[in-house]
């Protein structure tokens, strides 16, 4: 034990050394127990001065876990199918019958206009000739003749090179006939509307247009 402590045997040896050397006044008795005590608890307590402090050796951080995310759920979108009808024919209104009356008496010229062909917008070549076909009722009071009722140009462009095309067959009134009109596209394209209408004498009825798209 007494190894580990130098300094408490320096001591020892020095007070041994004074006393030898030196004679002291006699004093009161100290036994060496104490001596060696003391020392010992003055060596104690130097080297616990000298001992750095005690500082607390800091823990690692503890992991912080992430909050949760929460994965979104996904929309489900019910799409509802509606059948809506695509390629609607559009159709033409047919032009209504003119009465006409003259003379002395009455005379009543009219007529139901059964179909055209083509009817509506029509699309067709640059230049290109086809024929418009009619097919009408006599509903008036007087008889259809093909040498006094025939289809004459009206009014929008002149498709043709004849003004007018005599019906085919004789009417009586009830009856059906028809007439065909030749008619030849213009050299440019773009969008043209003729009119047409039955004639007898000055009278004027039955009357119907035609709207083409001409395309190169």
């Amino acid at each position: 034990m007494l190894k580990k402590h130098p300094l408490f045997i320096a001591v020892i040896i020095t007070t041994i050394f004074l006393s030898a050397c030196n004679p002291v006044p006699e004093q009161a008795y100290v036994p060496v127990e104490t001596i060696v005590a003391a020392t010992y608890a003055a060596s104690v307590a130097q080297t616990e001065a000298a001992r750095p402090p005690n500082t607390p050796t800091p823990l690692p951080p503890t992991a912080t876990r992430p909050p949760g995310t929460a994965t979104p759920t996904p929309t489900v979108t019910f799409v509802i199918s509606t059948n809506t009808p695509t390629n609607t024919p559009t159709f033409t209104p047919e032009p209504t019958a003119t009465n006409v009356t003259s003379g002395s008496g009455t005379l009543l010229y009219a007529c139901n206009l059964l179909s055209t062909s083509p009817q509506g917008a029509y699309r067709v070549k640059a230049n290109q000739s086809f024929q418009w076909v009619w097919q009408i009722e006599n509903i008036g009071t007087t008889r259809w003749d093909p040498r006094n009722v025939e289809a004459r140009f009206w009014g929008g462009t002149q498709l043709s090179s004849s003004k007018a095309f005599e019906i085919r067959e004789p009417a009586k009134p009830g009856q059906n006939t028809s007439v065909s009109i030749r008619l030849t596209a213009p050299k440019e394209p773009g969008n043209y509307s003729t009119e047409w209408s039955l004639r007898k004498d000055i009278h004027r009825f039955c009357y119907a247009q035609l709207e083409i798209e001409v395309y190169k």
